[in-house]
């Protein structure tokens, strides 16, 4: 418990002044909260590679949803942010109104990628003729992000593509 502080008392022989552990201190000082703004977490966003095999038949859909086989997926990300929404891009996309499903698209060299944007799902159709052309492997990369109104973090969606001697 405070002591209460010994007044210095001074006479001409000699001067005595309170011990450091019998004084307090009242009122000199205050510390006040200074606030420290949260630390922004950017999204995470995992980087996606699925696979297209070709066949020696034409690749075509049987179901005729799409007129071709292509490749279905969703892009995975989180967010330390929980109470941001995600929003999904292609790096070089474009809108789309192709499929009811996706509302951005890329074409590359090997077919076109759709993306949802809210939910991050994909659709890859494949460029039937460059495909059917191929006589080895490739791959076509896309370069895909996530964004939380905050902070973006970049990433790749690989589609490898096993090429089948068609002729």
């Amino acid at each position: 418990s405070p002591v209460a502080a010994s007044p210095v008392t001074s006479s001409a022989s000699s001067a005595t002044a309170p011990s450091p552990s019998a004084m307090t201190i009242s009122g000199l000082m205050s510390i006040s909260k200074i606030p420290i703004p949260a630390r922004i977490a950017a999204p995470s966003l995992t980087a996606a590679s699925v696979s297209y095999t070709d066949t020696a038949a034409d690749d075509f859909d049987p179901t005729g949803v799409t007129g071709i086989l292509g490749q279905d997926g969703a892009l995975v990300a989180t967010d330390a942010d929980t109470t941001n929404d995600l929003t999904f891009a292609l790096t070089a996309g474009a809108a789309s109104t192709e499929f009811v499903a996706y509302d951005r698209q890329q074409v590359g060299t090997y077919g076109t990628l759709y993306l949802n944007s809210d939910t991050g799902a994909y659709r890859f159709v494949p460029n039937v003729g460059a495909i059917q052309g191929l006589n080895a492997n490739t791959a076509e990369v896309f370069a895909v992000s996530v964004a939380d109104g905050a902070a973006a973090t970049a990433s790749t969606l690989t589609i490898n593509i096993t090429a089948t001697n068609d002729a």
